[in-house]
C-alpha cells in the first residue's frame, strides 16, 4: 500500500453538521516520504484550524494538502466542508464533487453533498444525494431523517407520504426521539389518526423521565388528538 493510501485511515473533521467523512478508497500513486510527511502535517494543522474557527489558516493548509496529494478525497471533502461553512456553495459543491469522484461509495461525502445542495436551494438534487447516502449506508439514521425533511420541503402528496413512511420506519427501528416527534407532527398534518396515535403512544412510553411541563404538554397534545 502506498503512503498516500494511509490517509484512508484518517477521518475528516466535520464538527459542523456532526458528520465524519472517511478518506478515499482508491489506490493512488506513490509519494515520497518527504511529501507524505508534509501532507500529514498540512492535514492535521488544517483540522485543528477548522476546529478552532481559523478558517483562513485552514484553507491555506487544505489547499497545500490537495496540491501534495490531489488524489486523496479527504482534502477535497474538508475543503468542501470549510466552504460550505462559509456559505460559498458553488465552490463547496465543486470540491465535494471531486471528493465523490475519488470516493464514489462514501456515504458521508454524499451527506455533505446533500447538505450543500440543500443550503444552495437545490432541493431535488439534495434529495438525490440523500437517497444515494442511504443506499450506501442503510444503517445511517441521519440520511432518512434529512431525506424526509427535504421531501416535505419539496411538497406534494406523494412526497409528504414518503416522508412519513421514512420517519415511521426510522422511529420504529431506532427509537430516535426526533424521528418520533417529527412523525407525530407529520401524521397530524396529514390527518393520519392511526399513525399519530402510534407516535404519541411511543412518546408517552418514553416520557416518564421528562420534565413535568413537557409531560403536561404531551398530555395536552394527546387529548387534542383524541378529541
Amino acid at each position: 500500500m502506498s503512503p498516500v493510501r494511509r490517509f484512508a485511515a484518517l477521518l475528516v473533521s466535520a464538527a459542523l453538521f456532526g458528520l465524519i467523512v472517511s478518506a478515499g478508497c482508491r489506490r493512488g500513486p506513490r509519494v515520497s516520504d518527504t511529501t507524505y510527511r508534509q501532507a500529514v502535517t498540512a492535514f492535521y494543522v488544517a483540522l485543528a484550524a477548522m476546529q478552532t474557527s481559523q478558517d483562513l489558516h485552514a484553507r491555506k493548509e487544505l489547499d497545500r494538502f490537495v496540491q501534495l496529494v490531489p488524489d486523496e478525497p479527504a482534502g477535497w471533502a474538508n475543503l468542501g466542508l470549510l466552504l460550505l461553512r462559509q456559505q460559498q456553495f458553488p465552490e463547496a459543491l465543486e470540491r465535494l464533487a471531486r471528493a465523490s469522484e475519488l470516493a464514489p461509495r462514501n456515504a458521508a461525502i454524499e451527506r455533505l453533498r446533500a447538505l450543500a445542495e440543500s443550503r444552495n436551494g437545490n432541493v431535488e438534487r439534495s434529495i438525490a444525494h440523500w437517497r444515494r447516502a442511504l443506499a450506501l449506508d442503510a444503517d445511517d439514521v441521519k440520511a432518512p431523517y434529512a431525506l424526509a425533511q427535504e421531501l416535505e420541503r419539496l411538497g406534494g402528496d406523494a412526497n409528504v407520504e414518503e416522508a412519513q413512511r421514512l420517519l415511521d420506519a426510522l422511529a420504529t427501528r431506532s427509537g430516535n426521539l426526533a424521528a418520533q416527534l417529527e412523525l407525530a407532527r407529520l401524521a397530524a398534518r396529514r390527518g393520519d389518526a392511526a399513525t399519530l396515535e402510534k407516535a404519541l403512544q411511543a412518546l408517552t412510553q418514553r416520557s416518564q423521565g421528562w420534565p413535568a411541563d413537557a409531560q403536561e404538554r404531551l398530555k395536552t397534545v394527546r387529548g387534542a388528538a383524541t378529541a
